[in-house]
């Protein structure tokens, strides 16, 4: 088995960095105008993608200077954090992060997910973690990919009771459990995190990259993400899905899919409006229409078996959901 490593971490002010190698840098307009005081980097080349695909990435890659020693990521931009992943990759340079808020966990997952498609990329060789910048951007959205373990475990002891697992998804009581406490930590940071506190923050990134190392040692995410980060994927391919952030939609579907599986959503309601983020914000329209898609894009998209599959379109089981979840 290959367990995949974290990036090595630096808990640091942005303007204590000293970088003498020649840079490669990767980023957004908005991030880079906000952090480029705060930043000295010896750069060759600067890039700005816009184009979230292989070809654009493989262009890239073609076209880094020879002389660029690091690849750095400035921002959080997730086209252009995919952009960084597979350029360090390819051209087998150690890519260093510096976000400008924290939004998911894809800063530390060792891959890229593109049109679909999982491409295995390494983790960054560093991630530069700011903590009284990334304290300042409110909500610290990423607490989501923490909470989502409630309902992922939910699925995944779903799959297991009716036999739906797979030799590589079989279910662990012990993954299970150490699943299960770093959500019940983020839970009682909420309120911490949504208030941009710093110790709520740096125990955030604990309980992050936790939660990505034991998906590192599965193979697999189940014991993270379930139906409700499906449903926040198809959330976004219906019309206006796209204009609620990720946050939004993973935290809409956090209560949906525990009101699938019969459970009291008010507990979780509260820790995601505790955290800043706004569970309820996604139209009942929208959200039923996502619902009703979630069988057959689970089904496009080989998603490991859990109660989104079981879904009936247009069925009272969906309207009893939305009601229980305050969306109808």
């Amino acid at each position: 088995m290959n367990v995949l490593p974290l990036p090595a971490l630096r808990f640091a002010a942005l303007s204590s960095l000293q970088e003498e190698r020649p840079v490669a840098l990767i980023t957004s307009a908005e991030a880079w105008a906000s952090l480029r005081s705060s930043l000295t980097l010896p750069l060759l080349v600067q890039a700005m993608p816009v184009e979230n695909s292989r070809a654009f990435f493989e262009y890239l890659a073609q076209n880094l200077p020879s002389a660029a020693e690091a690849i750095y990521l400035v921002g959080s931009d997730p086209t252009a954090l995919n952009a960084a992943k597979y350029v360090a990759q390819q051209a087998k340079k150690p890519l260093i992060i510096v976000p400008n808020t924290l939004t998911d966990s894809e800063w530390l997952t060792p891959h890229i997910d593109l049109n679909g498609e999982r491409i295995p990329t390494g983790a960054a060789a560093e991630v530069i973690l700011d903590v009284a910048l990334l304290s300042q951007r409110t909500p610290i959205a990423a607490i989501v990919d923490v909470l989502s373990i409630i309902t992922a475990l939910m699925d995944w002891g779903y799959a297991h009771q009716h036999n739906r697992t797979t030799p590589q998804t079989r279910f662990l009581p012990w993954a299970a459990s150490v699943a299960a406490n770093i959500a019940s930590q983020a839970l009682k940071i909420a309120a911490g995190v949504g208030k941009g506190e710093p110790e709520a923050l740096t125990n955030l990134v604990d309980l992050l990259c936790l939660t990505v190392q034991l998906d590192n040692l599965l193979g697999h995410q189940c014991a993270s993400r379930g139906t409700e980060h499906l449903f926040a994927q198809a959330a976004a391919q219906q019309p206006e899905g796209a204009a609620f952030s990720y946050a939004d939609r993973v935290a809409c579907g956090i209560l949906l899919t525990s009101a699938l599986h019969k459970k009291d959503t008010a507990p979780l309601r509260t820790a995601l409006e505790s955290a800043g983020l706004r569970p309820t914000a996604l139209p009942a329209a929208l959200a039923r229409a996502t619902l009703n898609a979630l069988p057959a894009f689970a089904a496009a998209h080989r998603a490991p078996f859990g109660i989104a599959q079981e879904l009936q379109p247009n069925s009272e089981a969906i309207e009893t959901a939305l009601q229980r979840a305050g969306l109808s």
